[in-house]
């Protein structure tokens, strides 16, 4: 087997390699790392994350120029971002270091099936983003920190079913009995977008934007063609070869970042539905973009459990349904006033058509974090929702402003009674000096002035009495 090794330190690799039989050439830096493969006539890459970038040419640009014409083997730590970078673009070969050379070898002569790349990435982790003003050098990464996010399927509603919560085993499928993760509180990942129509409506040139502007984004996306109809497979001209119900197949990486899979070809069968799983679960965590066709159809509902927002495309005068399953946008050809009808009777926030791709990301992002997006139809239960919140800010308001009110009342309630107590010791320290000398009167002696101090004291408690 012909190996293009693409590492800083190559020399071990090599050894084992020769050692086995296997024909090695070496590649210090990723600019010249296509070029080496193609001139030793290469069968796999093995990409090491330690390559330097030479060139001004990323890590991850020369595994995706790699990625696209060659089978890939990369040796990364779980924590590098290349990692979820290679799945989305279909590499399935992970060695995670530190791993001894025997280790390689072996996946290099086992190539790993989709099951063993998804159980391998399932305990896979991304760095922490540095802190504004301490970004890291371009192309480096920094060790996981306390509270770094983790590849985590999100836990959404499916469509007419019960919300599954964190810990619940998915009811069928490949991974049924299995628990999945719920999302770190807190952390907002890369959305998972299901495009599917309410009614009659096109599904693949809205994916197609969608993918091309998470792509633009985050670096790559994964768009999967779920419509029976094969719009979107037909629309990009894609093959058999990067089918997701393949044995092998890959995805085929598109100009703009896109890795696309299409429909498979051929009658229906058992198998294309643990595919269809497997390849939604394996690109969960990154930017993903399914065209599902109807939304009542069987790929929809499938797709909807891997999907934390969803595009429902639809048309004028069409027969709407109230939308389950993951959060959702509505979006339609017309006026306001179709807008507004389409809202009713989905249920949903509606845009109205013609609207740009980043427009359309940003008002799914949006209602994907609870909100309603800038210009969109609200459905009236939102818009009683919103009323019902600016009378409920109001009340606040009232009773902040009672409870001031009666803290101040309070305290002149407080000084009164405090000057009424002064005023009855008073008349009681005037009683008991009058007292005083009265009896020093009785006893013969000069009681004048006592006399004159009950006066003065009796005269301070009537000051204050009158003014309390």
């Amino acid at each position: 087997m012909r190996v293009c090794v693409v590492s800083g330190e190559p020399e071990p690799l090599l050894e084992a390699l020769a050692q086995a039989g296997h024909e090695a050439d070496d590649c210090l830096g990723t600019d010249v790392a296509l070029a080496v493969a193609e001139k030793h006539g290469s069968d796999v890459v093995i990409f090491c994350e330690s390559v330097s970038e030479t060139g001004g040419v990323a890590r991850r640009d020369a595994l995706k120029a790699l990625a696209a014409r060659y089978r890939v083997v990369l040796l990364a730590a779980k924590t590098n971002e290349l990692v979820p970078y290679a799945a989305a673009l279909g590499v399935k070969d992970f060695v995670f270091t530190p791993a001894a050379p025997a280790a390689v070898l072996h996946r290099l002569e086992n190539p790993a099936t989709g099951e063993e790349a998804a159980e391998s990435l399932a305990g896979v982790t991304l760095p922490h983003p540095p802190a504004p003003g301490l970004q890291a050098p371009a192309g480096e990464t920094e060790p996981l920190p306390p509270g770094g996010r983790r590849l985590r399927l999100p836990a959404i509603r499916l469509p007419s079913l019960k919300r599954r919560g964190a810990g619940e085993a998915e009811p069928d499928g490949e991974d049924a009995g299995k628990p999945l993760p719920a999302r770190p509180a807190g952390e907002q990942p890369p959305p998972a977008v299901l495009v599917a129509a309410l009614g009659d409506g096109d599904t693949a040139n809205p994916a197609l934007a969608l993918a091309g502007e998470l792509a633009r984004r985050h670096g790559v996306c994964v768009l999967v063609d779920a419509d029976a109809r094969g719009d979107l497979t037909a629309l990009l001209g894609l093959g058999g070869e990067c089918s997701w119900a393949g044995e092998n197949a890959r995805p085929r990486l598109l100009p703009d970042g896109v890795a696309a899979w299409s429909w498979p070809p051929g009658p229906w069968h058992a198998g294309k539905d643990e595919a269809l799983r497997r390849v939604l679960r394996l690109s969960a965590g990154g930017p993903l973009v399914v065209s599902a066709g109807r939304a009542d159809g069987w790929t929809a509902l499938v797709a909807a459990q891997y999907a934390d927002v969803a595009l429902w495309v639809t048309a004028p005068g069409a027969s709407l349904a109230p939308c389950g399953g993951p959060p959702g946008l509505a979006v339609t050809a017309g006026d306001a006033r179709a807008a507004r009808r389409v809202a009713a009777e989905a249920g949903i926030p509606c845009v109205t058509l013609p609207v740009d791709a980043a427009t359309l990301c940003d008002a799914l992002l949006a209602v994907r974090d609870g909100a309603v997006p800038a210009g969109a139809a609200r459905p009236p239960r939102l818009r009683l929702a919103a009323v019902a919140a600016a009378l409920g800010r109001a009340a606040r308001g009232t009773r902040e402003a009672a409870r001031a009110a009666a803290g101040a009342a309070g305290l002149a309630l407080r000084l009164a009674e405090l000057t009424f107590w002064v005023a009855v010791l008073a008349v009681l320290g005037a009683g008991a000096v009058w007292a005083a000398g009265w009896v020093a009167q009785v006893l013969g002696a000069d009681g004048g002035a006592l006399a004159r101090a009950a006066d003065w004291v009796a005269a301070l408690a009537g000051t204050l009495i009158r003014r309390w």
